[in-house]
């Protein structure tokens, strides 16, 4: 039988390895083991990274991976399934440093409002109404391939 607090149970602690020079992340949340870099040789920042993971893990576990998931993991999971043009790279670029770290269940029609202007500063080539055509499919098909992986 399944022990029901389990699920819920997270908890990591900051380790190291002799052949490494940063903290690793180890322990359990919801009964799965973790093991995961922070890429951080200070013990301090290590330590806020680890208090972050487990903040995020705890919102996994209550609202589902969809409430974790930033747009710079979709765009990349997208680029990796489906291999595109050096001009649609450019603009998952621009994408990416647009949105970022920004979770994907809070981007909304408010907040693509400044993105054309910003993302479309840089390129000349096409006329604006093309490149906003192009970025809004673009932006379209990554926030679709997030939700459709969950």
């Amino acid at each position: 039988m399944r022990n029901p607090r389990r699920e819920y149970e997270i908890s990591f602690k900051l380790v190291t390895f002799p052949h490494a020079k940063n903290f690793f992340i180890k322990g359990t949340s919801g009964g799965k083991r973790i093991l995961e870099s922070t890429g951080i040789t200070n013990r301090r920042l290590a330590e806020e990274y680890r208090t972050k993971r487990e903040a995020e893990f705890w919102q996994e576990k209550l609202y589902g991976t969809r409430a974790v998931i930033t747009f710079a993991d979709a765009a990349t999971a997208y680029m990796k399934d489906a291999p595109c043009s050096a001009a649609t790279g450019r603009y998952v670029d621009r994408l990416v440093k647009y949105f970022g770290e920004t979770k994907l269940s809070s981007i909304n029609n408010a907040s693509l409002r400044g993105t054309y202007a910003k993302i479309l500063k840089a390129e000349e080539s096409a006329s604006p109404s093309t490149k906003k055509q192009a970025i809004r499919t673009l932006l379209l098909a990554i926030l679709e391939f997030g939700a459709i992986q969950g």
